[in-house]
């Protein structure tokens, strides 16, 4: 996946993340959807489970890895393809966020001039 691409998957990333744990009706209505941890592309008919979360909202789950990290087409950026290639741009760019907060966490660990600072 271009640099481009990879950019735009992680400005729509917090996006997606709170679709999925909230997206059932929205998977059922789109004719397929994608899974950004197990990066499958298919048709929507496919998904038949679902979570519930603590305000009874529900997310759909993905029939081949189990997550609640199903998007749809239109949940991605207009232009990007919708493909596994772009479903595996935007579970490389979740992962860098992820490292990112884990180092800015351990870093406010040990530095709390930081960490105030950071928070002011």
């Amino acid at each position: 996946m271009g640099k481009i691409n990879r950019i735009q998957a992680i400005l729509r990333q917090v996006d997606l993340e709170n679709h999925s744990s909230r997206n059932w009706e929205l998977i059922h209505e789109a004719p397929q959807c994608g899974c950004y941890y197990c990066t499958q592309v298919f048709p929507s008919s496919e998904v038949k489970d679902f979570e519930e979360n603590e305000t009874g909202e529900k997310g759909a789950v993905c029939p081949y890895c189990g997550r609640k990290t199903l998007v749809t087409p239109d949940m991605i950026m207009e232009g990007v393809p919708f493909s596994a290639e772009t479903m595996r741009g935007i579970s490389e760019a979740i992962c860098e966020l992820e490292i990112r907060r884990t180092r800015l966490s351990d870093m406010f660990k040990k530095d709390k001039w930081a960490y105030n600072h950071w928070n002011r």
